[in-house]
């Protein structure tokens, strides 16, 4: 909603559930309800929570896919932001759900400038590009996609990290046996996963507040995601001798509030350059040799989206690098005894 001046209109709000993680600034709106189309929710959402009866939304300008935790309810949203122009106005409540009226703490309209020269997190990312009419529309196609980049490598995503680490492992397997441990293994596998996630204090960098689950029966991948990470590439079956899951994260984990991921597609995370932030990529691939040996390699670096944010990481890269080490490698040990698991009982 944008007035004449070019201001647009934006609530301030937090997760009930977990208030340690702070606030941010987000556009009216909500969830398709029955057989609504996207504009009859739009039009919707809009009245009940600002009590203005909008007309033609006109076309979508922008999509954005996230994943994220709100309210103890994990979500995974397939957001369409349509730009309407209006008279400024004053937002009522009078239509406000109970959650609404514990989440929204306060509006403002925004210039563009405003939100350039801001550090409160706002939704959608980019959004004074947007006004400006600058930003592209990703995702406007008739249906969204999984949005994964499964053609992407590890050093094109992040091609210049300050901070990283490898670890590997050989195995006297071939690939076509071990990929499936890869992907299969899970959390509660992992035996360090549980005393080493305390000692780094990893929610800061994987759970919003939310400790990793160590017990949960599902791949430690897909746990890593539920915790705030993005998948951005996940190779079901090698080609050619290798295969290769990519997932990273944007956020200032260093640090003690307002550190929870940022929810985002892949192609926003790999495209994010916001000042004062700090991004992470991690890579978990094998390779086969001539010999049908399996070479596993788990790999991770960070780099500050600006030099400020750079330094304010090293000390936090200092504190953890060591336990993030004994993890993955912990990770790499997992992988190998499931393998050892299946050929005793073959």
């Amino acid at each position: 909603m944008v007035d004449p001046d070019g201001s647009v209109l934006l609530f301030r709000g937090g997760d009930p559930a977990r208030p340690e993680v702070g606030s941010w600034w987000f556009a009216p709106g909500g969830g398709v309800e029955g057989d609504e189309t996207l504009e009859q929710a739009a039009a919707r959402e809009v009245f009940e929570e600002t009590g203005y009866q909008v007309g033609d939304l006109g076309p979508a300008v922008h999509r954005r896919e996230a994943d994220f935790w709100f309210n103890e309810v994990f979500f995974h949203t397939v957001e369409t932001y349509y730009k309407v122009q209006v008279e400024r106005f004053e937002p009522t409540a009078d239509g406000w759900t109970e959650t609404e009226r514990s989440t929204i703490t306060e509006h403002r309209w925004w210039t563009a400038a405003e939100l350039r020269a801001t550090t409160d997190t706002v939704y959608p990312e980019r959004l004074a590009e947007l006004l400006d009419g600058d930003a592209p529309a990703p995702g406007l196609s008739s249906a969204p996609s999984t949005g994964l980049l499964n053609d992407l490598d590890f050093k094109t995503a992040l091609p210049h990290a300050p901070f990283s680490e490898l670890h590997s492992k050989v195995i006297d397997r071939p690939i076509d046996e071990v990929w499936p441990a890869c992907l299969e293994t899970t959390a509660k596998e992992v035996r360090t996963l549980g005393p080493l996630m305390t000692l780094r204090d990893v929610p800061k960098l994987l759970g919003r507040g939310r400790k990793v689950p160590v017990g949960a029966p599902k791949p430690l991948i897909d746990v890593f995601v539920d915790n705030g990470f993005v998948l951005i590439r996940k190779d079901e079956v090698p080609v050619n001798g290798r295969a290769t899951i990519l997932f990273g994260a944007v956020g200032k984990f260093w640090s003690p509030t307002n550190n929870a991921p940022l929810a985002m597609s892949p192609t926003e995370l790999l495209e994010f350059s916001e000042p004062d932030y700090a991004k992470t990529i991690a890579r978990l691939e094998a390779f086969e040799d001539d010999n049908g040996v399996t070479l596993i390699e788990t790999e991770t670096g960070i780099i500050g989206t600006d030099s400020a944010s750079t330094k304010k990481f090293a000390p936090y890269w200092a504190l953890i690098r060591l336990p993030s080490g004994l993890i993955r490698r912990s990770w790499l040990a997992a992988i190998e005894r499931r393998l050892a698991r299946q050929a005793m009982y073959r």
